[in-house]
Formats: structure tokens, C-alpha cells, sequence
């Protein structure tokens, strides 16, 4: 009887023990769903900021502050959208990647930066694919290469054979952006020379393009269309989505005859949150 009576204890005990050691990590994970529960029935409580990872007028801003107006809408919140361009997209995805993971701050970003980032710069501030979780891929629109009114040739072919004869200027939006890309290999196809320009956005780039201090220009029909409408600027090229009806007789790459790589691009932005701590295991 009495060794009966040792034996029950001694499972008691270990049962205790067992208890004792699982119930914190039990206590977390229910803390941790409650949490969680509470703030996906309450969100958005509060204003969302969008931190576009391009300068004003660029293709990513635009398609930032589409969706911004957008989601005001739809959510009854306020939606701004913040600026924090350079470092090949890195400032704006470190500033997100920083902040809390509640839904409140998101990421616009282009795909390549994501990509690019990593392999392009000596000291990256974030790991870009454990530090943020996509939430959609967007498209950012046509893409058009201009060039100042007054170069002397008519179209991309005639822009080739001069670039054959002396060096041409093209402004560059953001270094190693599609634009940039195609640029470098539509030279080394045709044997031509195009000298990049980095700028930090296409503002300061059409701003001097404007302004005849270089001869081209490359991004979206939404940051350059208004110049275009004006005539201050004139296309030549479609370099990515297709031919468009706001553009017409402007033609694609193929178009004109260059294939390869740069003809197929179709640059295209990223939503990012910043990617939540994981569940506590039970």
C-alpha cells in the first residue's frame, strides 16, 4: 500500500513538472493570438503611411499615391505617403523594416531594389528577404525614353547612329534602375555611346532635361507625360507595357528592331510590411 502511495506521488511530480515547464510557453501563445486577434478586429484604427522608396514624380510615387487615395477611401483612415528615396530603395526599406509590425507603415518599392540591393551595395541595411513581407505586386505603368526637343534625330534608330558618331547623355532616375539597364545594353548591342547621369529621381532629372543640360530621359508616362503633352520633351521609345494610346506612334523596342534583354523589361512595384515576430511555440 504505502509503495503504491510513493508510486502515485512520484507521477504526480512528474506530471507537475511537465505542466510547470510548457505552461509558459502555453500562456505566451495564447498572450501572443489574443494579441493578435485584437488587432486585426481593430486595425486600421489609426493613420497609414506609405514610404515610397522613389523621389516625387517617379513611377513608384505616383503608383504610392494611387493606392493612398485609394485605401483612404476604402478604409475610413488616412493614408499618407512619405518620400525617402536613395540607397537603391534600402533608406525607404530600412525605415519600414524599423518600424513596428502592426500594418500601419508599408513599403512601395520597385522589385528590382529588392533584388538588386544585396549584390550592388557593400553594407546593406537589412535583410531584405527576413526583415519585410510582400503583401502585392503592382504594376507602375508604360515606361517611356525621351529626349530633349532639339536633339537632331527623329527616332530610336537615327538616336543610335549618333550615338555611334559622339557620345550621348542619358539621365538616369535612380542607379541601376531598368532604365538605367537597358540603356548600358542597347549600347553594347549597337555599338553606340550613351554616358549615364545618376540623378536621385526623375525630378532633378527632368529638370535638366528641361533645361538642355542632358539628351535623354527614361521612366513613367505618369512622371513625364505632362512635359511630353507640352512638348518640352519628345518621346522616342516605349520601354516597357506595351504600345499606348496616350503615346501614339511611339514605339516599343522591338518595334525598332533592338531585341534582347532590355526589350522585355516590364518594371513593376512592391507592397512591404515589416515581417512580424513568429507565433511562440506551444
Amino acid at each position: 500500500m504505502q509503495e503504491r502511495s510513493q508510486s502515485s506521488d512520484d507521477a504526480y511530480r512528474r506530471h507537475r513538472r511537465r505542466l510547470l515547464a510548457v505552461l509558459p510557453g502555453a500562456l505566451a501563445a495564447a498572450a501572443w493570438q489574443r494579441a493578435a486577434q485584437a488587432q486585426a478586429q481593430a486595425w486600421p484604427g489609426k493613420p497609414i503611411r506609405i514610404i515610397a522608396a522613389q523621389a516625387p514624380g517617379a513611377s513608384n510615387d505616383a503608383t504610392a499615391r494611387s493606392y493612398a487615395d485609394y485605401f483612404s477611401t476604402r478604409l475610413g483612415v488616412a493614408v499618407t505617403v512619405e518620400n525617402k528615396p536613395g540607397g537603391l530603395g534600402m533608406i525607404a526599406a530600412e525605415m519600414v523594416a524599423r518600424s513596428p509590425a502592426d500594418g500601419y507603415t508599408l513599403l512601395m518599392t520597385l522589385h528590382s531594389n529588392l533584388a538588386q540591393a544585396p549584390v550592388l551595395l557593400k553594407k546593406v541595411p537589412l535583410d531584405t528577404s527576413r526583415d519585410l513581407v510582400p503583401i502585392a505586386a503592382l504594376s507602375t505603368g508604360v515606361g517611356v525614353g525621351v529626349m530633349k526637343k532639339d536633339l537632331p534625330v527623329a527616332n530610336l534608330k537615327e538616336l543610335v547612329e549618333l550615338a555611334r558618331k559622339r557620345p550621348i547623355t542619358v539621365g538616369n532616375y535612380g542607379m541601376a534602375s531598368g532604365w538605367h539597364l537597358m540603356m548600358v545594353q542597347l549600347g553594347r548591342q549597337a555599338g553606340a555611346k550613351f554616358d549615364i547621369v545618376n540623378y536621385k529621381g526623375t525630378g532633378p532629372m527632368l529638370v535638366d532635361l528641361l533645361a538642355g543640360q542632358i539628351d535623354l530621359g527614361g521612366g513613367s508616362l505618369a512622371g513625364l507625360g505632362p512635359s511630353i503633352q507640352r512638348g518640352s520633351i519628345r518621346p522616342f521609345v516605349i520601354t516597357y507595357g506595351g504600345r499606348s494610346n496616350k503615346l501614339p506612334g511611339v514605339p516599343t523596342w522591338v518595334d525598332e528592331g533592338f531585341t534582347g534583354p532590355h526589350s522585355r523589361a516590364c518594371p513593376s512595384a512592391t507592397c512591404c510590411s515589416r515581417r512580424p515576430a513568429r507565433r511562440p511555440r506551444s
